[in-house]
């Protein structure tokens, strides 16, 4: 019994000893937290709109408030003298920032690659991509991952290291884009005037750049010639570009029946022979 009371009248002691360390620590600490709220205020007030994105933003300033909490909590622990507490600390964060490391490395590669993105800003929302096989528009960016919704509807998420190790073609940056027409005509046609028709028709697709119009034959084969038309549309958008291309087929299509130019035309008939199999049977072609 004696012994006990004499270790609390111990405790005791050392207690008002610490206390006055204890009280500055704890002013102190509630200084840091009140310092560190103040900066964070003002760092997302002032700065926010410097950061690439948001979520960039966010991280950067709460990644400054730690720092400057975990500074004040160093300075409170050897105020009251716990230095080597904070060299055990320090050791311990370093083992664990090592294991933590291997373990999670493909979450810290992706992590960083959004860092990469942010600044580099190779895409933003809404804007129409392509990545490996991957093809649609962003529908979120964050620091892990990259949100697609493909033409069918499909959401595709795309970890950021693989976009930022692969090539990655944006469609909609430059605000234009290039429609390819493939086709064929037959020998027998002016190829001057197949030239001179199509650019005419061509130029005539709206919202077409007619400075930047193409129309070029390719390659001959044994029955007939092989064309094609290169036409711009002064937009990036999906839908315009659609609609520009759809127009384009149907301008030329129009411009060589009215003009008797000829393309190659396979009719068949589809039939069904004695056993009940189906036949296609070529006619003729012009």
């Amino acid at each position: 019994m004696d012994i006990a009371l004499e270790t609390i009248n111990d405790w005791g002691i050392e207690f008002l000893k610490m206390l006055p360390k204890l009280i500055i620590g704890a002013i102190i600490l509630v200084l840091g937290f009140f310092i560190a709220k103040r900066v964070k205020k003002f760092l997302r007030n002032k700065t926010s709109r410097y950061f690439p994105t948001k979520t960039l933003a966010n991280l950067t300033i709460s990644l400054v408030y730690t720092i400057i909490i975990l500074i004040f909590v160093f300075i409170v622990l050897q105020i009251i003298g716990f230095d080597g507490a904070i060299d055990k600390a320090l050791a311990g964060a370093g083992v664990l920032t090592l294991a933590l490391s291997f373990a999670f490395q493909d979450i810290a590669a992706n992590f960083i690659s959004g860092v990469f993105l942010a600044f580099r800003k190779p895409f933003m929302v809404d804007e129409l991509i392509k990545v490996k096989d991957i093809e649609g528009f962003v529908i979120q960016i964050t620091l892990r991952d990259t949100e697609v919704r493909t033409y069918q509807g499909q959401i595709i998420t795309i970890p950021n290291k693989v976009i930022f190790e692969s090539p990655v073609t944006n469609y909609t940056r430059m605000g234009m884009r290039r429609a390819d027409v493939f086709g064929h005509v037959q020998k027998k046609n002016d190829l001057r005037k197949v030239q001179k028709v199509a650019l005419e028709a061509l130029n005539s697709v709206p919202g077409v750049m007619p400075e930047k119009t193409n129309f070029f034959f390719k390659e001959v084969t044994h029955e007939d010639i092989i064309y094609n038309a290169e036409i711009w549309i002064h937009s990036g958008n999906f839908d315009d570009f659609k609609n520009f291309m759809s127009n384009g087929i149907i301008i030329l299509n129009e411009a060589f029946q009215a003009n008797d130019i000829t393309v190659p035309n396979d009719e068949c008939f589809i039939g069904f022979n004695e056993n009940g199999e189906r036949v296609i049977s070529e006619l003729h072609k012009n």
